[in-house]
């Protein structure tokens, strides 16, 4: 048996049921506490909201962790947002492995990728298809939109270039969407409910109605 083992069962034998933890039992080195003697609860609950709870890190814009809020709040998953600013961006950089946001910070480890951290909180929101078949259909169109993103952001910031953009790029995609939304007869893009991939198609048209379609309209 187990010290911790040990001390369970002495709990267990002097409480009753009502009062006993049901969260589980950590022992810490130290305890903090304020000058006074006072224990810093509020330190506590911190420490271990950051240990199991969800953080995600992305600047204060839309960009590539949009669709990952939306999936936390659409799943009524409680999370960290938590916002970089462009002027704090330069001293976090260098800290991070591959030197770019999003991550996602959970249970102590660290996602990267913002299609694979929205495919995980996806899956704990139900917004993944339980069908393998299915749940490939929707990974291809995560794919698809990322190339989409790729080439706006790698588009000249000229009329001529985002003209063509919307011209000749946009209707292989658009084209794309409409035939996987008719072979799943709706009203979502795979079916009768709404998964990452409505999310992923929902955040990239935002954007691009906002930085890139007035520029192009009548």
């Amino acid at each position: 048996m187990t010290h911790m083992d040990s001390f369970v069962f002495v709990v267990k034998s002097k409480l009753a049921d009502y009062k006993r933890l049901r969260g589980g039992v950590e022992f810490m080195d130290k305890i903090p506490k304020s000058a006074s003697g006072k224990i810093l609860r509020r330190v506590l609950r911190d420490a271990e909201a950051k240990k199991r709870g969800y953080k995600l890190t992305y600047f204060d814009i839309a960009g590539r962790g949009e669709a990952i809020r939306i999936a936390f709040r659409l799943g009524g998953i409680e999370f960290e947002d938590y916002r970089v600013s462009f002027s704090s961006w330069k001293d976090l950089k260098p800290t991070l492995e591959f030197g770019s946001v999003p991550i996602l910070d959970h249970n102590g480890k660290r996602l990267t990728e913002s299609n694979v951290i929205l495919s995980f909180i996806g899956s704990k929101a139900g917004l993944v298809p339980t069908d393998s078949l299915q749940s490939a259909l929707c990974q291809e169109i995560l794919a698809k939109w990322e190339n989409l993103s790729g080439a706006l952001s790698a588009c000249p910031n000229n009329a001529e270039a985002r003209g063509a953009l919307v011209a000749d790029t946009f209707p292989i995609y658009l084209d794309f969407l409409e035939r996987r939304l008719a072979e799943s007869g709706g009203p979502f893009l795979l079916g009768a409910k709404p998964t990452i991939a409505d999310i992923k198609v929902l955040a990239l048209s935002r954007q691009t109605h906002n930085k890139l379609l007035p520029q192009h309209t009548d």
